[in-house]
């Protein structure tokens, strides 16, 4: 896909009109859908997109690691959840387990709901 596909144009211009929160979210729920599409992936015996879907999501959590504001408490715990989630990743590809996969599903939903809520709380949404 090139630049000049109007789709890929429309996506770029979605994401960089999205503010902090939506972006946050709108991650996390990459995450979430896929985790579900490596499973399924591996599931069906397609490792090479199963490892594609993985690495996705592996990029997405070093991307929020190295995003985080580390003059917070929560940061440091984030930052520790996230080496976490990402060692699993790792772990799960180099075995195409999808129970590991599966069980960081979870993980990802409770943290956009979290986030989510706070910022509706905070007046953000």
């Amino acid at each position: 896909m090139t630049a000049a596909n109007p789709y890929m144009k429309y996506k770029a211009a979605a994401a960089a009109t999205m503010t902090p929160v939506e972006l946050l979210l709108a991650l996390y729920d990459k995450c979430i859908l896929e985790c579900r599409k490596a499973v399924d992936f591996i599931e069906n015996e397609n490792y090479i997109r199963a490892n594609a879907s993985i690495k996705r999501v592996e990029d997405i959590v070093d991307e929020l690691r190295f995003c985080l504001d580390m003059k917070y408490e929560m940061s440091q715990n984030l930052k520790e959840l996230y080496i976490y989630y990402k060692n699993v990743l790792i772990k799960a590809n180099r075995r195409k387990d999808t129970a590991l996969i599966e069980s960081l599903i979870p993980h990802f939903t409770e943290l956009r709901e979290a986030f989510a809520d706070a910022a509706q709380v905070a007046g953000w949404c």
